[in-house]
C-alpha cells in the first residue's frame, strides 16, 4: 500500500520482475495501486498493522491513501470476524 509500489520477483527471478510487469499487463491486469483504489472506490475499508510498518520501512507518509486504517492485530481480527470478504495482500 506505498505510493510508487512495484512489485518485484524474488530470488533469481528478480532481474525478471519488468519482464513480469509486462506480461501482466498485456493480459490485462492493472498495477496493485489501481486494484486497491477499485477496491476503495467499491467500498472497501483498507487495514495496514501499524506494527509492520516500521520493519519494512514504511511511514504513514509513504501510504498510498491517506484513509488508510492503521490497526494493530487483535483489532484487525475483530474487525475481520465481522467481514464478509477477507482481501489479504503481502
Amino acid at each position: 500500500m506505498k505510493k510508487n509500489f512495484k512489485a518485484k520477483l524474488s530470488g533469481l527471478g528478480k532481474p525478471f520482475s519488468s519482464f513480469a510487469r509486462n506480461g501482466m499487463a498485456k493480459v490485462g491486469h492493472v498495477p496493485p495501486q489501481e486494484k486497491l483504489n477499485q477496491l476503495r472506490e467499491l467500498g472497501a475499508h483498507l487495514y495496514i498493522c501499524g506494527g509492520s510498518m516500521q520493519p519494512f520501512g514504511v511511514s504513514r507518509s509513504d501510504l498510498i491513501f491517506d484513509d488508510i486504517i492503521l490497526a494493530e492485530y487483535f483489532t484487525f481480527l475483530e474487525i475481520m470476524e465481522g467481514a464478509y470478504i477477507n482481501i489479504y495482500l503481502n
